[in-house]
């Protein structure tokens, strides 16, 4: 059992783990995106994942550098920056995707403040 997994917090170090996956594998061989230089929806899907994670958990890219690097990289997209801008992304319910993440991920609301 890696350690990543001590004190019964598994779905919590799930998070973590998969965030340090990318980190070592995915994105700091490429420096640009996670199938090459150019964007693709792989690289979107992961970006609102991890605006997810960033709802649930202030601060959680602190500890892997090219994972933030590339989260900072996709927000300063400009398409992305008009979409934040409208209506429907500031008027979206934040809580149902913050639940919906946790459903899938099977992390409780007690974990939830673990975090």
């Amino acid at each position: 059992m890696h350690e990543i997994f001590v004190n019964g917090h598994k779905e919590i170090n799930l998070s973590i783990m998969l965030l340090y996956l990318f980190e070592q594998n995915l994105l700091k061989p490429t420096k640009g995106y996670i199938l090459g230089e150019k964007i693709s929806w792989v690289d979107y899907n992961l970006f609102d994942l991890l605006d997810i994670l960033i709802i649930l958990s202030p601060g959680c890219l602190d500890a892997f550098p090219a994972v933030k690097a590339f989260y900072e990289r996709v927000l300063a997209r400009p398409g992305v920056q008009k979409r934040r801008q409208t209506d429907h992304f500031k008027n979206m319910p934040r809580m149902l995707i913050v639940h919906a993440v946790m459903v899938v991920f099977r992390i409780s609301y007690h974990h939830r403040r673990l975090l």
